[in-house]
Parts: structure tokens; sequence; C-alpha cells
């Protein structure tokens, strides 16, 4: 793509780790085996919490990205879509005084336009026909190039056979 990633630095919470002694320690009292019911309960919870705030990011950096991707697509496209609407004279559907000087000038930036596309048009013509001409004389050159390389391997080959 010619689009750079988007960078946005989001930083995530750390890591909560809980010391494996306090997770495998055998209680001896009730309260001691509550509180490590508890402890396992929240790491859990923790860990549950992490995972889907790690796949919003995840989801949210993949958004971003496709619609700084759109946007960039988008913007070309509705530019050509508002060119296209300004080839019209008279395109808002509002009356218009056909003797005034603004719709006068009007016509004449449109003819200036009309000239200015039919001189581009041409332009691009003629270079399409010297690209075209460009692409039939590599082509010949390719093909007589090919049938060298043939000659030369055959006789390579007929050398090789006569030596064998």
């Amino acid at each position: 793509s010619s689009m750079p990633m988007p960078t946005s630095a989001v930083s995530l919470p750390g890591v909560w780790s809980v010391p494996n002694e306090m997770l495998t320690y055998q209680p001896v009292t009730r309260m001691e085996a509550l509180l490590q019911a508890l402890l396992h309960t929240a790491v859990g919870v923790h860990s549950a919490q992490r995972s889907s705030l790690l796949q919003a990011h995840a989801t949210m950096v993949l958004q971003n990205t496709y619609c700084a991707r759109v946007k960039g697509q988008l913007a070309p496209n509705e530019k050509k879509a508002k060119a296209g609407k300004a080839k019209r004279l008279m395109g808002d559907g509002m009356p218009q005084l056909l003797t005034g000087d603004e719709f006068y000038q009007r016509v004449v930036d449109h003819d200036d336009v009309a000239v200015q596309e039919q001189v581009q048009r041409g332009l691009w013509e003629e270079a399409r026909g010297a690209y075209e001409a460009a692409v039939a004389d590599w082509k010949r050159s390719e093909a007589a190039r090919k049938g060298r390389n043939e000659l030369l391997t055959s006789g390579w080959k007929s050398a090789v056979a006569a030596w064998e």
C-alpha cells in the first residue's frame, strides 16, 4: 500500500502478577480458604478483562487502519464525482437570466474548460500513440532477440551432440 500505517501509541496496563506461592498455598483456616478462593476469582477476572482489553485494542487498531485506507480511497472518488457535476452549465435547477453578466461569464468559463479538455485529450492521444509505437518496437526487438537466442541455443546443442 502507498499509505503508511497509522501509528498511535496506546499503553496497556501491565500484567497483574500474584506470587505463585499465594495461589498454591494450602489454607489452614476457613478465612484463609475463603481469601484464597477470592484471590483465584480475582486473578481469573483480571485475566479475562485483560484479554478483552487486548482484543478491543487489536480491533481498534485494525479499524483505524481500515478507516484511514477507505478515507484515502474515498477522497479521490468524491473529487472525481464533484468534477463530473461541474460540467453542467445550469446544474443547480434554478432559473437563470440568460442575458445576465454572471451567466455570460459562466458560459465563457464553460467554453474555456471544454477547449482545455479537448487539448488535454489530444495530448493524451499523442502520448498514447507514442507509447504504443514504443511497445511495438520493443516487441519487434524482443522477437529478434529470442530468434538469435534460439539460433545460438540450437548451435550449442548441435556442438554438444557432436562432442558426445
